[in-house]
């Protein structure tokens, strides 16, 4: 999604009023946000544009921009009265947990299961933000990932935040595996005696 600039967050600003939304407008605001990641602006208010070299009907069609910037005004997904306890991902660790619960609900792996890193596309502000070289997308937000090998589904995840990353304890006599050793263990957790085999 097309990053949220000065004009943008200053309209913002100056609608504060209480707002009313249904079910459907929530599905409609997700709809548009997922759109505009396959159809790339420069602003936000481009997207509503009626300038013939970039307008792009479907939006306004959809949901109608004032409406859309007072929805990204009101959506939170977090108490801030609730203390953080350190938690990077405060703001969205109630989507995160609901995520990884479903991952491992809805789905029964194979035998073979692989732990490996991805960097998901990621060019904000963010204290965790990543860089690494070697990736087709340079800078981003490093997850740790267990997936299935035979039908490539993601059962469980865990988001890279530095010395805060959440990662299960381990013993005394186990210490010398590190914290890569530990984020293997973490999402290894619950498939050690299924008869798995970790490739």
């Amino acid at each position: 999604m097309s990053y949220l600039k000065e004009s943008d967050a200053n309209f913002v600003k100056k609608n504060r009023n209480p707002v009313d939304v249904t079910v459907r407008e929530m599905y409609t605001f997700f709809g548009v946000t997922l759109l505009m990641t396959r159809c790339k602006k420069l602003r936000l208010h481009e997207y509503w544009s009626i300038d013939p070299l970039i307008s792009t009907p479907i939006f306004a069609s959809i949901m109608k921009r004032d409406r859309f910037f007072l929805i990204l005004q009101i959506f939170h997904l977090c108490d801030n009265k609730q203390p953080t306890n350190g938690d990077k991902l405060y703001k969205i660790r109630y989507v995160v947990d609901y995520l990884k619960k479903k991952f491992r609900e809805i789905f029964t792996p194979f035998q073979k299961l692989s732990i490996d890193e991805s960097l998901v596309l990621f060019k904000g502000r963010l204290a965790f933000r990543q860089y690494i070289p070697s990736k087709r997308h340079r800078f981003g937000i490093k997850l740790f990932m267990l997936c299935d090998s035979k039908r490539r589904v993601c059962l469980d995840f865990i988001v890279y935040t530095g010395a805060t990353t959440e990662v299960v304890a381990l013993p005394k006599e186990r210490k010398e595996i590190g914290k890569s050793g530990q984020i293997v263990m973490t999402l290894m957790e619950g498939y050690f005696k299924k008869n798995t085999h970790f490739i």
